[in-house]
């Protein structure tokens, strides 16, 4: 893959993963059914990748054929992020999935760490590295599960 798709693939699953929590927890938290988390939250995954996609479009210089791989690898890593937040609620209860799903956020935080540690900018850091991407993942999903927090029950 190339560098600079790479790095927006990676955004992307970045940016799709700690979107998707903030919606998927909203739901959670005020005890949506799962079934309404799992169809709310492909929406958003969906709604997600696509906006993140063209938005790689349209921010890129040159021929729309050139911007092309960089929007794509954006728009997939995103829906991937997305829906590896959301794929538990299709199969499980409501407690399980949400177990299962924190697992998939776990999961996507180190496969960020794990291609990062083989970037050239940060390779030779080891598990510095891993513990730097799973932190700074962690602050962004619980800087976003606490204000959905505060989102009352009637809103």
């Amino acid at each position: 893959m190339r560098p600079e798709c790479r790095q927006e693939a990676l955004f992307g699953l970045y940016d799709g993963a700690v979107s998707v929590t903030g919606f998927v927890a909203g739901l959670v938290i005020h005890h949506a059914a799962p079934a309404t988390i799992a169809v709310g939250g492909l929406g958003g995954a969906v709604a997600a990748a696509v906006s993140m996609g063209t938005g790689e479009m349209e921010k890129a210089e040159g021929s729309a054929r050139s911007r092309l791989p960089v929007a794509s690898a954006m728009a997939g890593a995103t829906l991937g992020g997305s829906v590896a937040v959301v794929w538990p609620f299709f199969a499980f209860g409501r407690s399980l999935a949400t177990w299962v799903a924190t697992a998939c956020c776990v999961a996507v935080a180190l496969l960020i760490a794990h291609v990062k540690s083989r970037s050239p900018a940060v390779r030779g850091h080891g598990p510095r590295s891993y513990l730097r991407s799973l932190l700074v993942f962690g602050l962004a999903v619980g800087a976003t599960l606490l204000v959905v927090g505060l989102i009352p029950a009637s809103a």
